[in-house]
Parts: C-alpha cells; sequence; structure tokens
C-alpha cells in the first residue's frame, strides 16, 4: 500500500491518538502549573495566619509581664511558620513570618506580618519597630 486509502486520501488512521496525547499532556502542563499556583497562595495563607496568631499571642504575654517575642517564636513554630522577626514596642508586637514553598517550585518562601496589642494603642507613626 502507497498510504492511501481506497479515494486517493492520504490515510489519517491513529491522527486521533496523537492529537489526544497532546491535549492531555497540555491539560497535566495547566494541572500542574494550577497546582504550583495553589501551594504558594497555601503558603502565604499559612505564613499570614501564623504571624497574626503570634503577634496575638506575643502581645497577651507582654501585657502579663513575660518576653512576646519568645511566645511568638513558639506559636509561629506550631503553626508551621518561622518567626523572621519580631518586635515590642511597649505593649505592642510586631512580627514577620515565614513559610517555605515545597521543594518542587525551588526554594521560595512566602511572608506574613501582622502587628497586636491593646485596643486604642497606636503605638506610635511606625508600623513595625524593626
Amino acid at each position: 500500500m502507497n498510504g492511501r486509502g481506497s479515494r486517493g486520501h492520504l490515510d489519517e488512521r491513529g491522527s486521533a491518538s496523537v492529537h489526544a496525547a497532546w491535549v492531555m499532556m497540555a491539560l497535566s502542563f495547566v494541572a500542574i502549573t494550577c497546582l504550583g499556583i495553589a501551594s504558594i497562595f497555601l503558603a502565604q495563607r499559612r505564613a499570614q495566619t501564623a504571624a497574626d496568631l503570634a503577634a496575638l499571642a506575643g502581645a497577651t504575654a507582654v501585657q502579663q509581664g513575660h518576653p512576646g517575642c519568645a511566645v511568638a517564636a513558639r506559636i509561629s513554630a506550631r503553626n508551621g511558620a518561622q518567626l523572621a522577626q519580631c518586635g515590642e514596642r511597649g505593649e505592642i508586637v510586631s512580627v514577620r513570618a515565614t513559610v517555605r514553598v515545597p521543594r518542587m517550585l525551588g526554594e521560595w518562601s512566602v511572608t506574613g506580618t501582622a502587628r497586636a496589642g491593646p485596643v486604642g494603642l497606636q503605638g506610635g507613626s511606625q508600623l513595625h519597630p524593626w
């Protein structure tokens, strides 16, 4: 046979399989990309949650006469983050927590920042004491 069907057209049997394979590869690429973006988003939310809770716990500790940054570091670690920075200014505690993004995307880390203190206490114009 010379590759032509009964009516003289080129034989295209099996071409749908090739097209389906390309579509499956494209869909796999899109799915992996979406998983990577979702992983970064979730890591950022975890960092922000850890920072919020660490700042609240640190401010509570300061009000009770304990070191706020030590408590903030412990709470941050319990929430899967590392305390990158912590500062106390009076009864206000400001923190920055980092979370590493899973290795399949390389060495990335995302941060969350928070500040906490008594209600009505402004802490001056400086948001973070570091």
